[in-house]
């Protein structure tokens, strides 16, 4: 699965309208086994299958034409990758959330990875920010009523792991009932990837500037400079003395994307309701329902 996706994504418009001639079947197949590994027993074979899943959507609504690609095919893709979510390994979850924002992300045709982070969004062109808009529309007007239904669940979940955590870094000053801090940690952690001693290994034995640099996240009054400023040290860490790589924790980064909203950014928001207007008649219903359950999602 992870040689699929790198190969789908070194495919440019020629080679992929050649290598479908005359072979939908061919195509068919690929997504069919893809989908099925989604389910395997395997946590690396699930994780592959969906990151080729999400490089096919995100590649083929870039380059590949109608006649190369049947809209059923890529219409598709997004349910399949959300079915993870539904799944009870909290990995499972965070990689689905993760394989929906690749979507998004490898959608962009001619913007660098870096410039979809919300540190860049400020400087990006309009053009940038409507067509995540367009992409993401796209996305959620091709689910299915699972991938629907699951797409709701996701935006909740987030929104609890949101109030929950920052519930939890003001009991820590407050040197709360330990049974009430212990049960929010079990809360948290069986939302991430690791034990209850993982979280808490990281969040209460992590340095001050980490604890400081989460609150900057949750906090509503932080500029678009200091959330920036906040991510770049969670999600790089610090650079060794004497050296230019830099320490990344894996869990840390997790903790990161569940409290941000990867899916569209703040500054996405405006040219969202922009887009309302260009909406089908008959993705009215559900496109609405997004909005509902992501209003109420929404960091701060």
């Amino acid at each position: 699965m992870a040689a699929v996706g790198n190969a789908i994504r070194s495919m440019n418009t020629t080679r992929v309208a050649a290598a479908l001639t005359g072979r939908t079947s061919w195509l068919t197949a690929i997504i069919h086994d893809a989908t099925q590994r989604l389910r395997d027993r395997n946590a690396t074979v699930r994780h592959a299958a969906s990151d080729a899943l999400a490089a096919l959507w995100g590649h083929a609504r870039t380059y590949w034409s109608a006649s190369a690609l049947h809209k059923s095919h890529v219409d598709s893709l997004p349910s399949a990758v959300l079915s993870l979510f539904l799944l009870p390994d909290a990995e499972d979850k965070c990689r689905a959330e993760r394989a929906l924002v690749t979507m998004i992300n490898s959608a962009q045709s001619g913007a660098p990875a870096d410039e979809t982070s919300p540190a860049k969004q400020k400087k990006n062109k309009p053009s940038v920010h409507k067509q995540r808009v367009s992409t993401l529309l796209g996305l959620v007007t091709s689910l299915d009523e699972r991938g629907s239904q699951a797409l709701s669940i996701l935006l909740r979940d987030k929104r609890a792991f949101i109030d929950e955590f920052k519930s939890y870094l003001a009991m820590r000053k407050e040197h709360a009932n330990s049974d009430t801090m212990a049960k929010k940690a079990a809360f948290l952690a069986a939302r991430l990837p690791g034990s209850v001693e993982k979280f808490k290994a990281t969040v209460d034995d992590g340095k001050e500037k980490m604890t400081r640099s989460f609150e900057t996240l949750l906090d509503a009054s932080s500029s678009t400079k200091q959330i920036a400023a906040a991510r770049d040290y969670l999600l790089n860490g610090e650079p060794d003395k004497g050296k230019k790589k830099r320490k990344v924790s894996a869990y840390v980064a997790e903790i990161v994307h569940k409290l941000s909203m990867e899916l569209i950014h703040q500054d996405d928001v405006p040219y969202l309701f922009e887009a309302l207007n260009d909406v089908n008649k008959e993705d009215e219903v559900k496109v609405l329902k997004f909005l509902e359950v992501l209003a109420a999602s929404f960091p701060n």
